[in-house]
């Protein structure tokens, strides 16, 4: 008996040939070696992840070409005298509803992508590969921001200063208000342990000790924030280190997710913000610190990876979060919400569900050879220098660029730019990384060609192989 093809497939098929010869040229926008005859490696392996990008158009393909291949006759609409045959009124009305579901699904897709509302003054998704935004709401409306504030000052304390160095708490530092860590003046921890104390139990004191260590004073300190934040793009402005109320003193939430993305890409800043609990001494005191991590999405939020709470009475309720599921992390701020840790992890959930990882090459890939002329090594190896990726959703249309020479002039060195892998999403440029060379070649010498020359004669073997010894 004959088998039965799948429903879904059945519906793929029938808008493949409704389409007829149209679908090859629809399905796929890239160079015609990267369409996969003749293609090197590293083109097919760009035209696999190209496909992947627009699973229904590659299934569709594919099944066209199974169609075509059991029945060659029929092959582009055409019977087996050549002539045109016109689809049956029963594949018209199947490709007619076929379309209709599949725009019905695509629709349908899009709304559920975008019906989400945070209840929160600002708010903001992003994906900390790319940077790409993917939910925003009044993103670019500064705010006060209260203690998430302490991320930029915990990375300008990784950044310009050692763990093991000593800080000692001035009076200032030990008069300072609101949460703490009780620092009494004089008291010394080190930074690694100021560290800790600013961002488990969001010390203000702490705070303020990092600052005058670091800066020499807040206030130098705060304008080492603003410049900071400046080189960043983010729109930002810092009066205190530590986010108490002060006049002037706010930021965007894009611009605090643009801070937290930066921070993240420290290892000892995710080390910081990850911990969970963590002990540190007490001068003059018979016990020590504990210190338990505020943010609760540590312990309640599958793949929860940071970052930092904040509240005042001025700015509310504010929260920046990170999670990480299937390779993916995305980063999130809510600026002035209730309910903070219950629409953080609604947002984290709408984004895990509707966005996914494309790649166009990860750190230290393999992406083939260039020809290297007059090089004593007649080719080199191309790596990725560095990862090159985004989140995307089943409507977005997305393709690899992969720009490579075809051969360069001797010398080669490791670590020279020999081009470029793009990720475009919809036809825009999302996220991009250099080509590099992983490997050197010199420039032959005289002396190694005359050599080289010598050796592809009969008898020159016999002089050239004592003399390479």
């Amino acid at each position: 008996m004959r088998k039965r093809m799948p429903a879904a497939r059945a519906v793929l098929f029938c808008v493949s040939a409704g389409r007829g010869g149209k679908l090859e040229q629809l399905f796929y926008q890239a160079r015609p070696q990267d369409r996969g005859l003749g293609a090197s490696k590293s083109e097919n392996l760009t035209a696999e992840r190209a496909l992947a990008g627009r699973p229904e158009e590659f299934l569709k393909r594919a099944l066209k070409r199974l169609y075509e291949k059991r029945n060659p006759a029929k092959r582009h609409g055409r019977d087996a005298r050549g002539k045109g045959r016109g689809a049956t009124p029963v594949l018209r009305r199947l490709c007619a509803l076929a379309a209709v579901c599949m725009m019905a699904a695509v629709s349908f897709r899009a709304a559920r992508a975008e019906e989400i509302d945070i209840s929160a003054r600002a708010a903001i998704l992003i994906d900390a590969a790319s940077g790409r935004v993917l939910y925003a709401k009044n993103a670019d409306t500064r705010y006060p921001m209260a203690s998430t504030t302490k991320i930029m000052t915990a990375l300008l304390a990784l950044e310009n200063s050692a763990p093991d160095e000593i800080v000692t708490a001035s009076e200032r530092a030990a008069g300072t208000g609101g949460t703490s860590i009780y620092l009494s003046a004089g008291e010394t921890l080190s930074m690694e342990e100021m560290l800790k104390g600013l961002m488990l139990r969001s010390g203000n004191d702490a705070a303020v000790a990092i600052a005058e260590h670091i800066g020499g004073s807040v206030e130098n300190f705060a304008a080492m924030m603003n410049a900071r934040a400046e080189e960043l793009g983010a729109d930002a402005r810092f009066v205190t280190p530590n986010g108490l109320d002060a006049e002037g003193h706010g930021a965007s939430a894009r611009a605090m997710a643009l801070i937290a993305r930066e921070a993240l890409r420290r290892d000892d800043f995710r080390a910081l913000v990850g911990t969970q609990r963590a002990v540190i001494p007490w001068r003059d005191n018979q016990y020590n610190r504990v210190l338990t991590n505020k943010n609760r999405l540590l312990r309640d939020y599958e793949g929860a990876t940071g970052v930092k709470t904040g509240f005042t009475k001025k700015a509310g309720r504010c929260l920046v979060f990170s999670a990480e599921r299937d390779g993916m992390e995305l980063i999130g701020v809510v600026l002035g919400c209730g309910a903070w840790f219950d629409e953080a992890e609604r947002l984290l959930d709408w984004g895990f569900e509707n966005f996914s990882l494309a790649c166009a090459a990860e750190r230290g890939e393999d992406c083939g050879t260039v020809a290297v002329a007059g090089g004593a090594s007649p080719r080199v190896r191309v790596i990725a220098e560095s990862g090159a990726a985004a989140a995307v959703r089943a409507s977005d249309q997305w393709s690899i660029e992969l720009t490579l020479a075809r051969s360069v002039a001797a010398p080669v060195h490791a670590g020279d730019s020999l081009g470029r892998a793009a990720l475009k999403v919809n036809g825009e440029i999302i996220a991009e990384t250099r080509l590099i060379a992983a490997e050197s070649s010199e420039r032959l010498t005289f002396w190694d060609i005359f050599v080289k020359v010598l050796g592809g004669w009969p008898l020159g073997a016999l002089f050239v192989e004592p003399i390479a010894r």
